[in-house]
């Protein structure tokens, strides 16, 4: 039987990888309501999950400034929907416990109002998920295996060592 672990480190194809992690950092740039004051050059402190299609290529690429609530989710090819069903995204923690973010826009660029700023939401997270649910639910668990899964990436520098 698959473990969530072992479907959460599952070989993904690097054309897909590459693809997803060019456009999750170019998104928080691509976005200005997202972007926080930086210095010129610099990126922004950010979240960044980049996560796979069933089929192993670039399905959906989300970020969420470090200190922010908004978290960006953008589609390279949308998905079709069958009726009835919406994609919910999931937050996964090392030990590959699902915690609800809640359900994701089907459109090439949207947003999911974070309950309380990413810092604190994403501190364990190692990953994402989508699961299909049914519309209009509100699930405390997924219903299913995820259909989208990858990474969550933290995209700031470490303060230099000390001494």
């Amino acid at each position: 039987m698959d473990t969530p672990r072992r479907r959460l480190f599952a070989p993904v194809s690097a054309g897909a990888l590459a693809l997803g992690l060019a456009i999750g950092l170019a998104l928080p740039l691509a976005l200005p309501w997202l972007r926080p004051a930086v210095p010129d050059g610099e990126l922004p402190e950010s979240f960044v999950g980049v996560l796979a299609a069933p089929e192993g290529g670039a399905g959906l690429v989300v970020s969420a400034p470090r200190h922010g609530r908004v978290l960006g989710t953008q589609w390279p090819v949308p998905p079709a929907m069958p009726s009835g069903r919406t994609l919910y995204l999931w937050t996964l923690d090392a030990a590959g416990t699902a915690r609800p973010l809640g359900p994701v826009p089907v459109g090439a660029h949207g947003q999911i109002v974070l309950p309380d700023a990413a810092d604190a939401l994403f501190a364990q997270v190692v990953g994402f998920g989508v699961s299909l649910e049914r519309t209009g639910d509100t699930p405390d668990r997924p219903g299913g295996a995820f259909v989208y899964q990858g990474t969550c990436g933290r995209l700031w520098r470490s303060p230099p060592p000390v001494g």
